[in-house]
């Protein structure tokens, strides 16, 4: 699987991170490490959360330029998701 699960750098403990370049695997990979990220996440939005990472992935490859990244960052404490895309188009 392309994303790197683990601990985000200069991050707190309660937090875990998954970063996947978006140049290499089709979208739907995204969609699965959402899903799996937040498997063990109650009271979270898993459908939206989705649909959010797709959204913003989707754009970033038809407007961005490469390389492009997604980083998703569950922090525990309270209970988050962070969803960051990123692109050189800028």
């Amino acid at each position: 699987m392309p994303g790197q699960p683990g601990k985000v750098p200069g991050k707190e403990p309660n937090h875990i991170g998954i970063t996947c370049e978006l140049d290499r695997p089709p979208t739907t990979s995204v969609r699965h490490l959402v899903r799996e990220v937040l498997a063990d996440c109650s009271g979270v939005m898993v459908d939206d959360a989705v649909l959010v990472a797709d959204e913003l992935v989707t754009n970033a490859l038809r407007h961005g330029q490469a390389p492009r990244i997604c980083r998703l960052t569950v922090l525990h404490h309270p209970r988050r998701l962070r969803i960051e895309v990123d692109d050189e188009s800028w």
